[in-house]
């Protein structure tokens, strides 16, 4: 049982993880995010919704779906220093 609570991914941990799929794929509709992020449209929405607050996301370019976002140089910035973070960390 555990083991269990331990794999689980908490808010801050989905959000670095859609970041992190916006930042290899280009804009996506939120459908694809929950897909390729592997959780429920829930935490994907609750996700997009607070990282638009923050900038680290955007509405797509027009060229791109109407209900598209992607990721911001703010979104990038957050996304590496995470990493550095997780790195000092182990």
């Amino acid at each position: 049982m555990l083991l269990e609570r331990e794999s689980r991914r908490n808010e801050s941990e989905i959000r670095v993880e859609i970041l992190r799929v916006l930042l290899t794929n280009g804009p996506l509709v939120p459908t694809r995010i929950m897909l390729k992020v592997n959780t429920n449209w829930y935490y994907v929405m609750r996700s997009i919704e607070r990282l638009l607050g923050t900038g680290a996301l955007a509405k797509a370019p027009e060229n791109a779906s109407e209900n598209a976002y992607a990721i911001t140089s703010v979104g990038v910035a957050a996304l590496c220093r995470y990493d550095e973070v997780m790195e000092v960390l182990g």
